[in-house]
């Protein structure tokens, strides 16, 4: 499926303050979403952490492998 999803999170630490998907099916991963803001976890956690394929969850995988990568240039 086609959508938009995004991390809030803190620029020193990068930890996840929270998500926003907008896509159909968002409420199967906001309960991974909830975990990462409630246990505070850093996007590096998100990108080494196993998301099943083909799912929506894999996007949290993704994305944060994305972010990283803009935040070194």
């Amino acid at each position: 499926p086609w959508g938009k999803l995004k991390f809030v999170y803190d620029k020193g630490n990068r930890h996840v303050l929270g998500v926003h998907a907008l896509v159909e099916g968002a409420g199967a991963i906001m309960g991974e979403a909830a975990l990462m803001v409630a246990q505070g976890l850093p996007l590096e956690a998100v990108a080494s952490s196993i998301h099943p394929h083909p799912t929506l969850n894999e996007s949290f995988g993704l994305l944060s492998r994305e972010v990283l990568a803009k935040d070194k240039l």
